[in-house]
């Protein structure tokens, strides 16, 4: 990062290792997802094949017509920086998420300067995340910086 801030992928890897072997069909995800080729957004969608509420936004604009996407992007950027409890609840119902990924580059989660990828603060948002664990999240994976944490569905679903 910008910040001189090392990222190391170790994590990610096991992490996504996991969801291979242990995740079936199509659930959707939830990962930092920013610009094209730039600060590694998007890699578990990349890495699985699992949907993401929103990939790079610069090539599904050039795959589709979809009015909403940078919307999408924005709320991603917001789920992680924010840190409204009801928001991430309406967030995760509303895209019908079944994982939130929170690794290294989620909690940097950055913006794409001119200077290369310039960290952002989620302190907030990443800990409204964790106070969610036990009413609307669970961990399914951890492993150093990398958590997978599970949606519990609500009413019966």
């Amino acid at each position: 990062y910008s910040d001189g801030t090392m990222v190391g992928y170790k994590d990610d890897l096991a992490a996504i290792d996991w969801l291979n072997a242990n995740v079936h069909g199509s659930p959707v995800i939830a990962e930092a997802s920013f610009g094209p080729y730039r600060c590694n957004g998007s890699r578990f969608s990349i890495a699985t094949g699992l949907p993401d509420v929103v990939g790079w936004v610069n090539h599904e604009t050039q795959q589709r017509s979809n009015p909403d996407l940078y919307s999408r992007e924005q709320q991603m950027r917001s789920f992680y920086t924010d840190g409204d409890v009801a928001s991430k609840r309406a967030f995760l119902q509303q895209y019908g998420v079944a994982y939130v990924i929170v690794g290294q580059t989620e909690t940097k989660y950055p913006t794409i300067g001119n200077a290369g990828c310039e960290p952002s603060d989620t302190s907030a948002g990443i800990a409204a995340i964790q106070s969610m664990v036990g009413t609307d999240l669970e961990v399914a994976f951890q492993q150093g910086t990398t958590t997978i944490y599970r949606v519990i569905p609500t009413g019966g679903n």
